[in-house]
């Protein structure tokens, strides 16, 4: 394991802002539950989410984090299991975009045995940690059509609360390479820049929260500079 460089200073303010906050959760995302839930005869790419009916109702809306968690926990029981939480973490990654349901159902359908390649990964990862279930995930257990920065959030809510896999998607990568001076790329598979992405995380968030936390912190930053996106913190409304 490489010496993960000193602390940056944006890293130790964005922690201190998030303290003086008194430690602020990230909000929930709305997600529309009748696109999800659509009929096959309606739309011929919705049938293999559509068909998950009883999870996709039994989702809370807005959806957060913790909500997802008690579906991914289960991921290793079962490809079937593993399916619902891969679902369940489409549903809260892709929020309100419009296309959420049509890549999720090409993933889905384009991949063989998905779920048990999705089963495999949960099982890796319980096993081998965060490495050795994006190494699982990146390589002989790939699904088409899933790049790293949604394979990471499946890897997320899958993973140990004290062993986590953390989120790399662009809004982390972008963060990071500005004020971090990181070189992250979040639509590539690299397992190397992924255990690189984690050590640095670690040694980071050190005394002051968890690599979880910072993960989030850095997520709801970044969002937060981009006008619009429905990842940013909802702003209390003056009465």
């Amino acid at each position: 394991m490489s010496a993960a460089p000193a602390r940056p200073p944006a890293i130790s303010q964005l922690i201190a802002d998030w303290a003086d906050a008194d430690h602020p959760g990230q909000d929930p995302i709305t997600w529309d539950r009748s696109r999800w839930l659509a009929p096959p005869g309606e739309n011929p790419k919705y049938p293999r989410v559509a068909a998950f009916d009883r999870l996709l109702d039994a989702l809370p809306n807005p959806i957060g984090r913790d909500d997802v968690r008690c579906y991914a926990r289960r991921a290793g029981d079962s490809p079937a299991a593993a399916t619902e939480a891969f679902v369940a973490s489409m549903v809260w990654g892709f929020g309100r975009t419009g296309y959420a349901v049509f890549r999720t159902n090409r993933i889905l359908a384009t991949s063989p045995n998905a779920g048990e390649r999705l089963h495999h990964i949960a099982k890796v990862l319980t096993d081998e940690g965060p490495i050795g279930g994006y190494r699982a995930m990146a390589n002989e257990h790939r699904l088409k059509w899933l790049g790293p920065a949604f394979g990471t959030k499946y890897l997320h809510f899958c993973s140990a609360p004290d062993d986590p896999a953390l989120v790399l998607d662009v809004l982390v990568a972008t963060w990071l390479n500005e004020y971090c001076g990181t070189r992250l790329r979040p639509t590539q598979w690299s397992t190397s820049q992924y255990e690189h992405y984690l050590e640095n995380m670690t040694a980071w968030s050190a005394g002051l929260c968890t690599p979880t936390e910072l993960e989030t912190l850095v997520f709801v930053a970044e969002a937060s500079r981009r006008t619009g996106n429905q990842w940013a913190p909802q702003r209390a409304k003056t009465p």
